[in-house]
């Protein structure tokens, strides 16, 4: 919990640090949607729970080709499985939600005569669970429970493509687990992989 705190407090502290200096800033609002799965050593044969992810962000621009910009996300990952039990076949959808905090670094690509302009990015972030559920389907039943043993917060590092098209905003981008999300005594290799497909607003 201290540790969460702390890269809290530190991650805030350098976003309002640069909205006092920057020469230039602006604000957005985004969401899309999330392909998400687990990865890892220890995870195979899973396929990808289409879920979504939903916030803000703040853009400051450092140059003409490079901005830094912080989000805020309400974001939703996990994965799902089919397996056979006995001779009946069982669905499992691993459902993880996070408030995350990505840092971005842009580089925007100089482009001649078009009216738009494209950029690529890159950077941390970290995640903070909500809630960890899994639910078991078959037969048109199904049973959803919480997971225990899972970490409450998640490490991740992103990057992707874009492009402003006037006050539009568009972006692929993928989240790369750094750490495993398993927490029991005896952990096993499990980290989060996100695919997703974003449209923002900025003012």
């Amino acid at each position: 919990m201290k540790q969460r705190t702390t890269i809290l407090i530190f991650l805030l502290a350098f976003i309002f640090i640069n909205l006092n200096y920057a020469q230039n800033y602006s604000f957005g609002i985004k969401g899309g949607l999330n392909l998400a799965k687990l990865g890892g050593s220890d995870v195979s044969n899973v396929d990808s729970r289409t879920t979504f992810n939903a916030g803000g962000f703040v853009e400051f621009v450092v140059s003409d080709f490079i901005g830094i910009q912080p989000e805020l996300l309400f974001t939703m990952k996990g994965a799902k499985e089919k397996f056979d039990y006995e001779g009946v076949t069982l669905k499992s959808e691993v459902k993880l939600t996070y408030l995350e905090i990505p840092v971005l670094f842009k580089l925007y690509v100089p482009v001649e005569g078009v009216s738009f302009k494209p950029f690529i990015y890159a950077g941390p972030s970290i995640g903070f669970k909500l809630s960890s559920k899994i639910k078991v389907s078959s037969g048109g039943e199904s049973v959803e429970e919480d997971i225990e043993d899972l970490k409450s917060t998640d490490f991740g590092f992103n990057f992707g493509v874009g492009s402003n098209i006037g006050p539009i905003i568009i972006g692929i981008r993928y989240n790369l687990g750094l750490t495993s999300i398993d927490d029991s005594a005896d952990p096993d290799d499990v980290k989060n992989r996100v695919l997703s497909f974003n449209v923002g607003f900025g003012f």
